[in-house]
């Protein structure tokens, strides 16, 4: 996949809800999203799950109306709909049963389940099955094919100003396949919620034929915050990737030790050997790197997540 212009990215930004109240906290940060936050380069991709969510329910609560142009095939195929908010950007949103689990029949029998390794003490199987949506269902939606890059945003961050040079531009211009906003250490809790992780990474590995592998090499302790990363398509879609995120989500160990998709963007990196670390200084100065820090734009309060 070849990256567009630096000045002209697309850039999907994906949003999954298991449930109701998902949406209503997106649409309690909606009208901050559509004025600081989308463009006509920058949709939003929302997948939500029929079983408990309806469509005219997503659209009345976002206060969407119809699209005027008609879908690619590929698209109106897979049950895409387009609709734009009311400034006039615009949401492709596909209701569609969410990816589970051999373990799960379905997203009740995730919302009963948990184990005594969970590092949160709300979280339950249904928590995992939605962020681990970002991993592997991500990499195979067909919306993707008509952008460059993707961001996971939380349904609770609010935006107070436009991010300038946008997460997608900061890429283009570095080059960059990853980027991100904070960054959490086994020290804030994040090592209860790991379990297993090295050894699935290490299995995954050896099983590739990297017979020499050394797991701090790509497990210093350092996880990516995820209420707002992104990455760049061509990577996060690759067939390497893809093997990855499959082999990850397929782990028994991830599902009874509750990763989310924060135990995923470090070892994905490894991986596919993108690893260098650059950043975007708060000048807008872009210094090189496979991974981006846009930190400053948290940090300036430009855009805050609510939920914690």
């Amino acid at each position: 996949m070849e990256r567009n212009a630096a000045n002209a990215p697309t850039t999907a930004v994906l949003v999954v809800a298991t449930r109701l109240p998902l949406v209503e906290k997106l649409a309690e940060a909606w009208a901050s999203w559509d004025e600081h936050f989308l463009d006509a380069r920058t949709w939003v991709v929302l997948q939500v799950d029929p079983s408990r969510i309806a469509a005219a329910r997503v659209v009345e609560l976002l206060q969407l109306r119809a699209g005027a142009c008609r879908l690619p095939q590929p698209l109106a195929a897979d049950g895409y709909a387009l609709h734009t908010t009311p400034r006039g950007n615009h949401v492709l949103l596909l209701v569609k049963p969410i990816a589970l689990p051999p373990i799960f029949n379905s997203l009740d029998d995730a919302a009963a389940f948990r184990t005594p390794h969970y590092c949160h003490k709300t979280h339950t199987g249904e928590y995992l099955v939605g962020t681990k949506w970002w991993v592997w269902a991500m990499a195979r939606l067909t919306a993707l094919d008509y952008f460059d890059y993707f961001l996971k945003v939380d349904a609770d961050v609010v935006f107070n100003k436009r991010l300038v040079p946008s997460p997608a531009e900061a890429m283009a211009l570095t080059g960059a396949v990853f980027a991100h906003t904070s960054r959490l250490s086994e020290a804030d809790g994040e090592a209860a919620c790991a379990g297993t992780l090295d050894n699935a990474t290490t299995a995954y590995l050896r099983a590739a034929g990297c017979a020499a592998v050394d797991p701090k090499q790509y497990d210093g302790g350092m996880y990516y915050y995820s209420n707002l990363i992104g990455g760049w398509n061509g990577l996060f879609r690759s067939p390497q990737m893809r093997s990855y995120a499959q082999f990850w989500w397929n782990w028994d160990g991830g599902w009874l030790h509750r990763w989310s998709d924060q135990q995923f963007w470090a070892h994905a990196l490894y991986v596919t050997n993108a690893t260098r670390i650059g950043r975007v200084r708060h000048d807008g100065v872009v210094v090189g790197g496979d991974v981006i820090s846009l930190e400053h734009h948290r940090q300036h309060r430009e855009f805050v997540h609510t939920g914690g």
